[in-house]
């Protein structure tokens, strides 16, 4: 697995919206299951989980641009899985262990990405195909 730590020049360092414009691709074929979730907007998201497909998930990104995530887990799976398919496996979590691994937590994700204590975001690539779809030249720092 490939990691690199997300950091740019915003006032906080999980603009979930400015990290997620970095995919080349806009039209993936994703779905997303978001955990672990605490942003700086309560009333934004107060659920344990939630599953969004890739086009819906940079609306509600772009739409609530300003919102800072402080924790949250964000897996990328590939469509073909149903909700019932990914359910079936632990939500991912790293706010109750505090688990800041390079290690990709749901089986069926290809690529992660960590939100840690509005610090910075980790992006996780399950291999080095997956890593292309991401710009990783786009002036922020990113360490491996």
């Amino acid at each position: 697995m490939i990691s690199y730590k997300y950091k740019d020049n915003n006032e906080f360092n999980t603009n979930m919206y400015k990290l997620m414009k970095c995919f080349k691709d806009k039209n993936l074929n994703y779905n997303w299951l978001i955990t672990d979730i605490e942003t700086t907007d309560y009333d934004f998201f107060n659920k344990k989980y939630m599953i969004i497909n890739h086009h819906d998930l940079m609306n509600l990104l772009e739409k609530n641009k300003d919102i800072q995530w402080i924790w949250a887990v964000f897996s990328a799976i590939p469509s073909k899985y149903s909700d019932d398919d990914i359910l079936k496996y632990n939500l991912p979590s790293i706010t109750d262990s505090k688990d800041i691994t390079n290690n990709i937590k749901h089986p069926l994700a290809e690529m992660e990405i960590e939100c840690i204590d509005s610090s910075y975001a980790k992006i996780i690539f399950r291999d080095e195909k997956i890593k292309e779809l991401f710009d990783l030249n786009k002036g922020e720092v990113y360490e491996k």
